[in-house]
């Protein structure tokens, strides 16, 4: 499949118009190498999850525990201050993801929503450490206007590259966990 396949087929179900942009923008000739290349977890996921049922639900699982145990950390530190009851919590939801294949909905729900809840409030908390950041920086503009305006820029920069570090991390992910082969049923699905 050609890249220029991939852009129309992404039209037709309706993708973001960043990842159309992104696609539009690229040279590569095929499908697979615009894949292989995407650094936005987030929208291979969608991709993969628009005809539910050809990749499998547990890889998918699968996947959202690889992302939420990496931002694990980040989500206990944020409990530990705002929530301090939760503390791993989210690691015994997540195991319970990974591991229990029998349990019942009420329970996979709440796991899902565990799982959800330790990705936002990483983000949350990456968030809240930019605009820390930011804030010190404009503080100290009373001080030093061009020092600020230099903290501020290298603030927003390293937030950007926290945003850019993660999403290369769920592409990553999601790569090592399905096949090209799987990507390209979805899209031979959705062919006419």
């Amino acid at each position: 499949m050609t890249r220029l396949e991939l852009i129309a087929i992404c039209e037709r179900l309706g993708a973001c118009c960043a990842a159309l942009d992104w696609l539009r923008s690229q040279t590569y000739e095929t499908a697979f190498e615009c894949w292989a290349a995407c650094e936005r977890g987030d929208w291979m996921i969608w991709l993969l999850t628009v005809r539910p049922g050809i990749v499998p639900e547990r890889t998918l699982r699968l996947i959202a525990v690889d992302c939420a145990r990496a931002a694990q950390p980040i989500a206990d530190e944020w409990f530990a201050k705002h929530a301090p009851q939760h503390v791993g919590a989210g690691v015994r939801l997540l195991d319970l993801i990974e591991y229990d294949h029998d349990a019942d909905p009420q329970t996979w729900s709440a796991a899902w929503s565990a799982a959800s809840a330790a990705w936002s409030a990483a983000l949350s908390s990456a968030r809240a450490a930019a605009s820390d950041a930011a804030s010190a920086a404009l503080s100290a503009a009373s001080a030093e206007s061009a020092a600020s305006a230099a903290a501020l820029s290298s603030s927003r920069a390293a937030a950007s590259d926290a945003r850019a570090g993660a999403r290369a991390y769920q592409s990553r992910t999601v790569r090592s966990r399905v096949e090209w082969a799987d990507v390209e049923r979805v899209l031979r699905e959705v062919v006419p």
